[in-house]
C-alpha cells in the first residue's frame, strides 16, 4: 500500500464550490486505481442499513466488467473518459501544481466497472503495458458524503443523452470500404445500429449481411 501519491494536477475553478471545496483534473496510474487499500466503491449493504456508515452504490456488475476486461484486452483500446473520485473531508494538498495524497481510501464515484474490468484485465491476462498506463481522473476535494451523493445521482439522472444517429450513419458510409472497420464492427456486435440507422434513413430494406 502507498502512503503517498504525487501527481501534477490542475485545479478547476467553479462558482458553484464552497471556499474548502476543490476540483482536481489530473490521470492516476491504473495499478494505483486498481489498488483496493487506496480507491474504493462505497457500496450499500443489508446489514448496514439504518446505520451512518451505510454506502449508496450498487455492487459491481461483473457482466460489465468483464465486458470492459475483454476489451481492453484488444489491440488498439483506449479508456478516455475520467473516473471520478472524492477524497470527502479529506482534503489533500496541492503544491506547485502537484496533488499530494497521502489519506486513503478514496471513494471511485464514477468510473467503478472501468476500473474493475481493468483489474480482471491485468489479473489474468497480464496486461503489462495497461498496468503501467494512467486513467484520466477527476478528483473532488472538500465534498462531504451528502454532498458526493448528489454530484453520483446529478452524473447518473441529469446528463443529456446526445443524438448519435448522425455518426452511426457515417460509421456505416466509411465501412462500406473498408474491410477493416466491417470486421470491427461485426466482431464487436455494434454491426447492426449501422444497418438499422440506415434503414430508418432511407425507408428500405437492407441486406441481411452488413454493407454489402
Amino acid at each position: 500500500m502507498a502512503h503517498k501519491l504525487v501527481y501534477p494536477a490542475v485545479k478547476i475553478t467553479q462558482p458553484g464550490l464552497k471556499e474548502n471545496q476543490a476540483i482536481y483534473a489530473t490521470s492516476f496510474s491504473v495499478r494505483d486505481l486498481i489498488d483496493l487499500s487506496m480507491f474504493k466503491v462505497d457500496l450499500w449493504k443489508r446489514d448496514l442499513i439504518g446505520k451512518a456508515t451505510q454506502g449508496y452504490q450498487r455492487v459491481i456488475n461483473e457482466r460489465h466488467a468483464q465486458k470492459i476486461a475483454s476489451f481492453v484486452a484488444q489491440e488498439g483500446s483506449v479508456l478516455p473518459t475520467a473516473v471520478l473520485v472524492s477524497s470527502r473531508d479529506y482534503i489533500p494538498e496541492f503544491k506547485d501544481g502537484k496533488l499530494i495524497i497521502n489519506k486513503f481510501p478514496l471513494f471511485i464515484v464514477d468510473g467503478q466497472h472501468r476500473v474493475a474490468g481493468l483489474r480482471i484485465a491485468i489479473d489474468n491476462n497480464e496486461l503489462a503495458d495497461w498496468e503501467a498506463g494512467t486513467l484520466p481522473v477527476v478528483v473532488l476535494s472538500g465534498f462531504d458524503k451528502f454532498e458526493e451523493m448528489i454530484d453520483f445521482v446529478d452524473l447518473n439522472t441529469k446528463q443529456k443523452k446526445v443524438e448519435t444517429d448522425l455518426a452511426l450513419q457515417l460509421m456505416y458510409d466509411m465501412a462500406r470500404g473498408d474491410a477493416r472497420l466491417k470486421a470491427k464492427y461485426v466482431s464487436e456486435g455494434t454491426d447492426w445500429k449501422v444497418r438499422a440507422i440506415k434503414i430508418v434513413n432511407e425507408g428500405r430494406s437492407m441486406p441481411t449481411e452488413m454493407l454489402e
